[in-house]
Formats: structure tokens, sequence, C-alpha cells
């Protein structure tokens, strides 16, 4: 027996074999490529907006914290005037206490 040697030519292309024309990861279509492009535009200008009142209002809360956060709590546990049968309940808050005692029933004491 005897050997032969035997030429095989292999051509290797040098970008994915469309000669590097084209972006590798797009779609061929155009439609689709163009849904594609509008949907990452969307979701980076999405991002951008969501980010920017992100930290607007992270910046705002981070100012109201800096300040006594349950400084007026007690206002909101102060016992409310009470209204009897025949006064006066036009919603309007008395200016002095003598007013107050004079408008409802219970004896004033200071």
């Amino acid at each position: 027996m005897s050997s032969q040697n035997v030429a095989i030519k292999i051509k290797i292309p040098k970008s994915g074999g469309n000669g590097g024309k084209r972006w590798r990861g797009l779609p061929r279509d155009p439609v689709i490529r163009a849904a594609l492009i509008v949907f990452l535009v969307a979701a980076i200008a999405f991002g951008g907006v969501f980010c920017y009142f992100y930290i607007k209002y992270d910046r705002i809360i981070a100012q109201r914290f800096r300040s006594p956060v349950f400084s007026n709590s007690a206002k909101i546990y102060a016992l409310p005037r009470t209204v009897h049968d025949g006064d006066k309940a036009d919603g309007t808050v008395p200016d002095t206490p003598t007013r107050m005692a004079s408008r409802s029933s219970a004896p004033f004491i200071c």
C-alpha cells in the first residue's frame, strides 16, 4: 500500500459568515429589529425617569427625617372638646379658656 497526500482547502469566515457587515445579535427582519430598538429605547427612558424620581423623593424623605419625626404626636392624643345639648357648635376654636368655659356646662378650673 502506498500513501498519498491529498490537499484539503478550508475557508474559515472572519466574522460569523456574513462578512462583518451586520451585527451578530440583531435579527434580519426589519420589523423585529425596529421593535427591539424601540423596546430598548423605551426601557432606558423608563429607567432614567424612574431613577430621577427615586433620587428626588429619597432626598425629600431624608430631609424630613433629619428633623424630629414625632414632635407633633402629642397633638394627636389631645382630649377633644365636648359639645353638649344646647351648646353652639359652629366649628370654631375658642380663643381663650374663659370663652371655652362659658360655652360648656362644665365648671372651669384654672
